[in-house]
């Protein structure tokens, strides 16, 4: 059921745990799914918030996850890129705005 509302999607790429490509897949299933995506983004994982844990005294949960690199966001960029092309020759449609992440993408954001 579709109530035409714009969605955006917004994935944290978090390096060995959500970056891999069956989890890329699993996204991309996801968006084309939907009817009214205009906005897809990945955000990419940092640990900017580490000292916060550290001064309450927790134990960070994600303590041995490195930050992603533009590496990272640049292979997962390709994969959803390469399967919208996939998508679309198979007459799926998109709305403009998700079509664009064929064309133009930042580190942060694919759209």
């Amino acid at each position: 059921m579709t109530f035409g509302k714009p969605i955006w999607i917004r994935q944290v790429l978090i390096p060995g745990i959500t970056d891999n490509e069956e989890d890329l897949v699993k996204l991309k299933e996801f968006i084309s799914s939907l009817k009214t995506v205009e906005k897809v983004e990945l955000l990419p994982y940092h640990d900017l918030g580490k000292f916060k844990w550290e001064n309450l005294k927790l134990r960070y949960p994600l303590e041995d996850v490195r930050p992603a690199t533009l590496e990272d966001v640049e292979m997962a960029k390709k994969i959803l890129r390469n399967l919208i092309v996939t998508t679309l020759n198979q007459g799926i449609q998109f709305t403009e705005a998700v079509k664009a992440m064929l064309v133009t993408a930042s580190v942060y954001n694919l759209c």
